[in-house]
């Protein structure tokens, strides 16, 4: 039925199986430190990448609620000089910016 002849190991095919396995064991340890350099440089970049995200995330929160109250305080007194306050009717700031906009699509 099998033509083939079993193969029983040798003494010298100990030696060899033992060689192969020791350079499997260094080749393993190589690949071992190579992983665990790869995961500590993925882990600096996820940290990067949140530091980089919450320096542009806060002061983005920080214009949204802190500003347009500022904003008011500083344009308080302008709107007053061009009398563009609720109480008065002075210089229409849209009409002068139809203005300018007419100015420079010409």
């Amino acid at each position: 039925m099998n033509d083939r002849p079993i193969n029983i190991p040798t003494s010298g095919d100990n030696e060899e199986i033992k060689a192969l396995l020791a350079e499997n064991q260094k080749i393993l340890t190589e690949i071992q430190v190579q992983v665990e350099k790869t995961k500590k440089y993925i882990r600096a970049g996820r940290i990067i990448s949140f530091i980089y995200l919450i320096l542009i995330v806060a002061p983005l929160l920080f214009a949204i609620f802190y500003l347009p109250p500022l904003l008011k305080n500083y344009l308080g007194p302008y709107q007053e000089l061009l009398g563009t306050t609720p109480m008065t009717g002075g210089l229409d700031t849209n009409s002068v910016n139809d203005l300018l906009n007419q100015f420079q699509q010409q």
